[in-house]
């Protein structure tokens, strides 16, 4: 049985006894609040880094988001669901109405957290809350065009 992504985030900690416990990290996807911009932001800037060489030139500029985009993007209807593990943001995602879809947007997880779900839960979260179809794209120009294939097809889209 795979793990949960909540699972993955659970750690191993030793007692003074040294006996080894678990303990679970709560974790839960929510509406990201007008209050955590700063943190949508950091967010999206440095997983963006980690893709600086493979996102084309002409889109790349420092940071990656700035600000006044971030507000552009909400005031053009893209709302944001956050992973929240231990009170902190660990990932976001955006969906967005256009006519009769609905546009998966900006999808984004800490660098020190990829791999591990975080993800793969948002996405899920996304589709369960629509009834619409779900599109999810990015350039035409993109690098990484074969992994986002390869998971788009791994999470049931074509």
């Amino acid at each position: 049985m795979r793990p949960r992504p909540a699972d993955r985030h659970s750690r191993l900690i030793r007692e003074t006894t040294g006996n080894a416990k678990i303990v679970c990290i709560v974790t839960s996807i929510r509406p990201c609040r007008d209050d955590e911009r700063s943190a949508i932001l950091a967010i999206v800037n440095s997983a963006a880094e980690v893709y600086r060489d493979a996102i084309p030139a002409d889109r790349w500029h420092e940071p990656y988001m700035q600000p006044d985009e971030l507000e552009n993007e909400i005031a053009a209807g893209v709302e944001f669901s956050g992973y929240e593990a231990d009170g902190v943001l660990l990932g976001v995602m955006g969906i967005q109405p256009v006519d009769d879809v609905d546009l998966i947007r900006h999808a984004y997880v800490q660098p020190g957290h990829q791999g591990l779900g975080v993800g793969s839960a948002l996405l899920e979260h996304m589709r369960r809350s629509t009834d619409r179809q779900l599109l999810v794209g990015t350039w035409v120009a993109a690098v990484w065009a074969p992994f986002l294939s390869a998971a788009r097809l791994h999470h049931g889209f074509a």
